[in-house]
Formats: structure tokens, C-alpha cells, sequence
């Protein structure tokens, strides 16, 4: 009798455990976001928050490419979504020109990752053997609503002993606003 009794409160502990981990897996879902997620892409980070100041977060997916068929297509696109309720979205932009990507399968991921601000986001890279470097590219919301780019910046200096931290020199655009859309990497 008592190991009948046991082996049903090891049943409903386990019912219970699987319950809450279909519950968990769940919750973490981000209905919508699949439909806008290419074939032969999963998402490798996110970012989700009110950005344009609507009240509906906005999504920011940077994607990675897992079909390696797939040879003209861009291996790290991001795509913002725009925020129109409850875990409902709508494509905003994208942009296949932002992310460094590493230049042979000896290099290393340079995506460091990202900070999100009550206007914008920040993407940030960093890489280097024994010259070390880092770059942080910022994008916000302008008062029309449009995702522009905002600044970038970076250092870089020895790994190897103290050294002092070199400014990278980037060019200006030559348009302002410069729309998420037509901004383009420098160091691609």
C-alpha cells in the first residue's frame, strides 16, 4: 500500500514537471515571429522593447543562416519588427549589411551583442588575435517614426600589454537621416 501510494505521488510529480515545462516553453513563444523568419534561418539573438515610444515593443531578430546551400543569400540579416498589440507584429525593415561576419571558419564570431535604449538599439562587435578591436553601431527611432542610424564607434588596441585604446575612424554619411535600411557596415 505504501509503495502504490508512492509510485502515484511520483506520477503526479512528474504530470506536474512535464505540465510546467510545456507551460514555460510556451510563455517564451513569440507568436508572429515565425512568418517572418526566411527559410533556412533561425534567430540568434533578440531584443524587445518599446523603442518608438508607442507603447507596443518593437522585436529586433538578428538571424543566422543554418542552409549552407544557400550561397548568395546574406548569412546575418536583422529584421525589426513594429509592435501593433499583444505579442502581434508587422515587418518594419531589414537590413543584411549591418552584422560583422567572420571571414573564414578559422575566425571566431564577432558579435558581442546588444543594448537596447528607450529610443534605439546598439549592435556591438568585438574580435582580434593579439591587436584587439571593438565597434558599437547605434540605431534609433526619429520623431517621424523612421529607424535611422544614429552613431558608431570603436577602439582598438594590443592584446599582448597595456597599450593605450586607438579611436577606428569611420565615415560620415552622406545623407542624414540615413535610414536602417541604407546603412552599410564599413568593415563587411
Amino acid at each position: 500500500m505504501v509503495r502504490g501510494f508512492l509510485f502515484y505521488r511520483m506520477r503526479l510529480l512528474l504530470l506536474y514537471i512535464l505540465l510546467t515545462a510545456v507551460s514555460l516553453g510556451n510563455a517564451q513563444r513569440k507568436p508572429g515571429w515565425k512568418k517572418f523568419i526566411p527559410s533556412g534561418y533561425v534567430i540568434m539573438d533578440t531584443a524587445i522593447s518599446d523603442m518608438n515610444g508607442d507603447r507596443f515593443p518593437e522585436a529586433i531578430l538578428i538571424l543566422k543562416r543554418t542552409d549552407t546551400t544557400l550561397i548568395k543569400s546574406p548569412l546575418r540579416p536583422i529584421i525589426v519588427l513594429k509592435g501593433t498589440g499583444k505579442n502581434r507584429y508587422k515587418f518594419l525593415a531589414r537590413n543584411d549589411s549591418v552584422m560583422h561576419l567572420p571571414r573564414s571558419s578559422n575566425e571566431h564570431e564577432t558579435y558581442s551583442g546588444k543594448q537596447v535604449v528607450k529610443t534605439g538599439f546598439s549592435l556591438i562587435f568585438s574580435g582580434g588575435a593579439s591587436w584587439k578591436w571593438s565597434h558599437t553601431v547605434s540605431f534609433v527611432f526619429n520623431k517621424a517614426g523612421q529607424l535611422v542610424f544614429d552613431y558608431e564607434e570603436g577602439s582598438s588596441w594590443n592584446g599582448d600589454k597595456l597599450s593605450k585604446l586607438s579611436p577606428l575612424q569611420f565615415e560620415k554619411p552622406k545623407k542624414s537621416p540615413l535610414l536602417f535600411t541604407e546603412y552599410r557596415n564599413s568593415f563587411l
